[in-house]
Protein backbone atom coordinates (compact mmCIF):
# COMPACT_ATOMS: atom_id res chain seq x y z
CA UNK A 1 0.00 0.00 0.00
CA UNK A 2 2.83 2.16 0.81
CA UNK A 3 4.97 1.70 -2.82
CA UNK A 4 4.60 4.23 -5.60
CA UNK A 5 1.71 2.98 -8.17
CA UNK A 6 2.64 3.13 -11.94
CA UNK A 7 0.68 6.31 -12.73
CA UNK A 8 2.21 8.33 -9.81
CA UNK A 9 4.79 11.35 -9.88
CA UNK A 10 8.09 9.61 -8.21
CA UNK A 11 9.56 13.11 -7.67
CA UNK A 12 8.62 13.02 -3.94
CA UNK A 13 9.54 9.96 -2.18
CA UNK A 14 11.36 7.90 0.86
CA UNK A 15 13.94 5.29 -0.79
CA UNK A 16 15.01 2.80 1.66
CA UNK A 17 17.68 -0.24 0.54
CA UNK A 18 16.37 -3.61 2.08
CA UNK A 19 18.19 -6.79 2.67
CA UNK A 20 17.31 -8.84 0.09
CA UNK A 21 15.57 -5.48 -2.29
CA UNK A 22 18.23 -3.29 -3.07
CA UNK A 23 15.94 -0.01 -3.12
CA UNK A 24 12.20 0.21 -2.32
CA UNK A 25 10.51 3.89 -3.23
CA UNK A 26 7.99 4.70 -1.01
CA UNK A 27 5.13 7.36 -0.79
CA UNK A 28 5.29 9.54 1.78
CA UNK A 29 2.37 10.40 2.58
CA UNK A 30 0.84 7.03 2.75
CA UNK A 31 4.07 5.77 4.98
CA UNK A 32 3.08 8.93 7.19
CA UNK A 33 -0.92 7.18 7.29
CA UNK A 34 0.54 3.94 8.30
CA UNK A 35 2.61 5.11 11.32
CA UNK A 36 1.43 4.40 13.60
CA UNK A 37 0.61 0.86 12.63
CA UNK A 38 4.32 0.37 11.54
CA UNK A 39 5.23 1.30 14.91
CA UNK A 40 2.65 -0.38 16.65
CA UNK A 41 3.80 -3.88 14.75
CA UNK A 42 7.55 -3.24 15.61
CA UNK A 43 6.57 -3.26 19.53
CA UNK A 44 5.43 -6.65 19.35
CA UNK A 45 9.25 -7.49 18.69
CA UNK A 46 11.82 -8.53 21.04
CA UNK A 47 12.37 -6.73 23.40
CA UNK A 48 16.29 -7.51 22.05
CA UNK A 49 15.44 -5.59 18.99
CA UNK A 50 14.96 -2.31 21.27
CA UNK A 51 17.53 0.10 21.64
CA UNK A 52 16.22 0.96 25.51
CA UNK A 53 16.43 -3.26 25.72
CA UNK A 54 18.75 -5.78 24.42
CA UNK A 55 20.17 -2.92 21.55
CA UNK A 56 19.75 -4.44 18.43
CA UNK A 57 19.22 -7.96 17.45
CA UNK A 58 19.32 -9.94 14.46
CA UNK A 59 17.25 -9.88 11.25
CA UNK A 60 16.63 -13.73 11.66
CA UNK A 61 15.18 -13.30 14.62
CA UNK A 62 12.21 -10.68 13.35
CA UNK A 63 9.86 -13.71 12.95
CA UNK A 64 9.40 -14.04 16.47
CA UNK A 65 7.61 -11.98 19.00
CA UNK A 66 7.84 -10.65 22.74
CA UNK A 67 6.03 -13.76 24.19
CA UNK A 68 8.38 -15.68 22.10
CA UNK A 69 5.87 -16.94 18.81
CA UNK A 70 6.70 -16.96 15.13
CA UNK A 71 4.40 -14.55 13.78
CA UNK A 72 5.64 -15.50 10.32
CA UNK A 73 7.96 -17.71 8.87
CA UNK A 74 8.36 -15.68 5.59
CA UNK A 75 11.40 -13.53 5.28
CA UNK A 76 9.93 -11.26 2.84
CA UNK A 77 7.21 -10.32 5.06
CA UNK A 78 9.58 -9.73 7.77
CA UNK A 79 11.84 -7.37 5.40
CA UNK A 80 8.17 -5.49 4.50
CA UNK A 81 8.05 -4.39 7.91
CA UNK A 82 11.83 -3.61 8.23
CA UNK A 83 11.48 -0.97 5.00
CA UNK A 84 8.51 0.18 6.50
CA UNK A 85 10.39 0.39 9.76
CA UNK A 86 13.22 2.51 8.11
CA UNK A 87 10.46 4.38 6.03
CA UNK A 88 9.33 6.19 9.38
CA UNK A 89 12.73 6.74 11.40
CA UNK A 90 12.17 3.76 13.85
CA UNK A 91 14.00 1.05 12.52
CA UNK A 92 17.91 0.74 11.59
CA UNK A 93 20.80 -1.42 10.62
CA UNK A 94 23.23 -1.75 13.41
CA UNK A 95 26.57 -1.78 11.29
CA UNK A 96 26.14 -0.62 7.51
CA UNK A 97 26.07 -3.16 4.49
CA UNK A 98 29.72 -3.90 4.19
CA UNK A 99 30.49 -5.63 7.29
CA UNK A 100 27.05 -7.71 6.69
CA UNK A 101 29.25 -10.61 5.86
CA UNK A 102 30.71 -11.06 8.83
CA UNK A 103 27.62 -11.23 11.05
CA UNK A 104 25.55 -14.18 11.75
CA UNK A 105 23.86 -15.47 8.81
CA UNK A 106 25.38 -12.91 7.01
CA UNK A 107 22.49 -10.93 7.51
CA UNK A 108 22.39 -7.21 9.49
CA UNK A 109 21.27 -6.66 13.28
CA UNK A 110 18.71 -4.25 13.69
CA UNK A 111 17.83 -1.37 16.00
CA UNK A 112 14.48 -0.49 16.65
CA UNK A 113 13.56 2.88 18.61
CA UNK A 114 10.12 3.93 18.29
CA UNK A 115 9.52 7.60 19.79
CA UNK A 116 5.78 8.39 20.63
Amino acid sequence: ACQFQEHEDRSSHILVEGVCLEEVMLHPLRVAKFKTAIEDHLLLLSDEFMADGGGGSSFLNMCVDKQGVQWTGMQSIIEELLILGIAIGAATYVVPRFLWDGLPGGVPYILIEVKR
